[in-house]
């Protein structure tokens, strides 16, 4: 079988499952056709990223989800019986996001490229200063975050 034999990329590193290279391409190809690279903003104001793929077929989200071994799987029922229900795959975490991104970038085409670019370049701007949910934080809050989580260490 070609993927028992496909070389295996790690690029999630220890805490993420290897990916083959028929698998990568494979997931290139679903996300260039159904996927969306999504720069936005959360409710406060700061930057958001996010890869996603919204489908129909149950089957091919959940493979999404199993070979890369990041983000989550979602149903949402329709209210309109014409339309069909909908299985998305969504990648939120910032570090899984652009890690993705940036192994997809050599086999998405332009339009994904420019997309995957922007997204990229938020990232670099949420790095640093960052705490949940991207806020960022005074020197202050993050003392008080630091001894909070102290305390419920220590009980």
């Amino acid at each position: 079988m070609l993927l028992a034999k496909a070389k295996r990329l790690s690029i999630f590193g220890e805490k993420f499952m290897s990916i083959s290279s028929t698998e990568l391409h494979w997931l290139a190809g679903i996300l260039e056709g159904e996927g969306s690279f999504y720069v936005g903003k959360t409710p406060n104001g700061a930057p958001r990223i996010r890869i996603q793929c919204i489908m129909t077929d149950e089957d091919i989200i959940r493979r999404m989800h199993q070979i890369t071994g990041i983000g989550n799987v979602t149903f949402k029922k329709q209210n309109n019986p014409k339309w069909a229900d909908t299985w998305c795959w969504s990648v939120t975490y910032s570090e899984d996001v652009a890690t993705l991104a940036q192994t997809l970038k050599p086999l998405m085409g332009q339009r994904r490229n420019l997309q995957i670019d922007k997204l990229l370049k938020t990232h670099e701007t949420m790095s640093g200063n960052r705490g949940f949910l991207g806020r960022k934080h005074t020197e202050a809050t993050k003392r008080k975050m630091r001894l909070a989580h102290a305390r419920r260490k220590a009980q």
